[in-house]
């Protein structure tokens, strides 16, 4: 009931227009609660649409694409996950309901898809007999917080639209379950299934009941080769036919806020599981850690890129917005501007990539199959770099990760690196295979 009359009093508080700011608010804190919910402000549907546009032109918007499909080799233990929390909790996205009057996010689901984010996390509630989306207590408290949200597959369907327009890049989509009985997990099993179709990568095999852990080795790519795009993480409640549908990540992850990140030691979390860090900016949370004297951890962009080097696997953000500073901080590999026009690249002595001539001979970048990287015993142009990697027992390779980046870098010290990068057209894919 606490809970029920905060986001009653968050709702319903008047707040003038001329708080409204010129901008969308680039990182997130209170102020955006007040913003999103006046008329016509940045958080209405569509309001950001010039921003969003401008900023899929953009090289870092072009980076974050890239680095996301580089990896589509590595393994779920150490993939990295661009994400968002409690992503369908906006008014853009929901409307204004008493679940998005205490909102994680500013603009909807498919424009965060736009600006890089590859994982959505959607609380599911069967809710008054339907599935429906809301940011709000479990089915043994009766899912308060639960009011007039939208059902489960008119908020999909969007996302299943953006899939099929943009072949090639997949989903992480994590439906935290409170589904309540078994009727309802095969009710949303069933949903899941229609809306996505074929683009849904299932478990195999399937589960006589309840669900198959998420294995550390599956990648990306495996779910490419099925001919899918999507697949679905839960915790895996009732089961009955959602073990159709979804994978438990509970057992091979580990999760926390930033304020628990230590990035002296890129701790707490092993790196064999998946790492997830996700903030919570709603005004519950602000007034829950304002009892105990303090603030809510922010994910800001200089814990973001200290992730990143980390290998931290899934950073969740709230209020994220085009022009966020967080966006840039996620970006390890190209530097400003790049690739350019050389066809082969090269890693900087400050770790970022640029392009290059391929006839300019230096150290070439080796992995050995337990993943340590060496560096060729004396510099070789690109053509030789293979086969002098091969003499040494490694292959001539590039970095997946931030963290392999950094890793590469430490070996390298102060000399520029020629990484394993072949470029067709515009392309640029790893001259490694894994």
């Amino acid at each position: 009931m606490r809970r029920i009359a905060l986001l009653l009093c968050l709702f319903l508080t008047p707040t003038a227009s001329a708080s409204v700011p010129e901008k969308v608010v680039e990182v997130a804190d209170r102020d955006a609660q007040a913003t999103c919910r006046v008329a016509g402000g940045p958080c209405q549907p569509g309001a950001s649409e010039a921003a969003i546009a401008a900023f899929e032109r953009s090289s870092t918007h072009r980076t974050l694409v890239f680095q996301h499909r580089l990896a589509d080799d590595v393994g779920m233990g150490n993939a990295p996950w661009a994400a968002t929390h409690n992503s369908f909790n906006s008014i853009a996205e929901m409307g204004p309901t008493l679940s998005t009057a205490d909102s994680n996010q500013q603009i909807t689901q498919v424009d965060q898809l736009r600006i890089g984010i590859r994982s959505l996390e959607l609380d599911v509630h069967n809710f008054a007999g339907r599935n429906v989306f809301c940011h709000a207590r479990g089915a043994n408290e009766g899912h308060a917080g639960c009011t007039t949200e939208r059902d489960l597959g008119s908020v999909l369907a969007p996302i299943a639209g953006w899939v099929e327009d943009n072949p090639g890049q997949v989903l992480m989509l994590y439906l935290e379950d409170h589904m309540g009985d078994r009727a309802g997990y095969d009710a949303a099993a069933k949903t899941v299934k229609d809306v996505f179709g074929d683009a849904l990568h299932a478990p195999r095999p399937a589960t006589a009941d309840g669900c198959q852990v998420l294995p550390t080795a599956m990648r990306r790519a495996d779910v490419l080769a099925a001919g899918a795009q999507v697949f679905v993480v839960s915790d895996c409640g009732a089961g009955g036919d959602w073990g159709d549908v979804a994978f438990d990540w509970g057992p091979m992850h580990d999760e926390a806020q930033p304020d628990e990140f230590v990035a002296a030691t890129c701790g707490p979390f092993a790196q064999a599981r998946l790492s997830r860090f996700y903030e919570d900016s709603t005004g519950l949370s602000y007034g829950i850690e304002a009892a105990g004297g303090g603030e809510p951890a922010r994910m800001t962009p200089e814990i973001t890129a200290a992730m990143v080097r980390c290998g931290i696997d899934h950073i969740g953000f709230d209020q994220l917005v085009p022009g966020d500073g967080r966006l840039p901080a996620l970006v390890w590999s190209w530097a400003d501007g790049e690739p350019g026009d050389g066809a082969c690249a090269v890693q900087r002595t400050d770790g970022r990539w640029q392009t290059g001539s391929c006839e300019a001979k230096r150290r070439a970048a080796c992995r050995s199959t337990d993943g340590t990287w060496t560096l060729t015993s004396k510099r070789v142009t690109s053509a030789k770099a293979a086969a002098t990697c091969a003499r040494d027992g490694g292959a001539f390779a590039a970095p997946r990760t931030g963290r392999e980046n950094e890793q590469l870098r430490t070996v390298a010290g102060e000399r520029p690196v020629l990484l394993g990068l072949q470029r067709t057209g515009t392309t640029w894919r790893p001259a490694d295979r894994r």
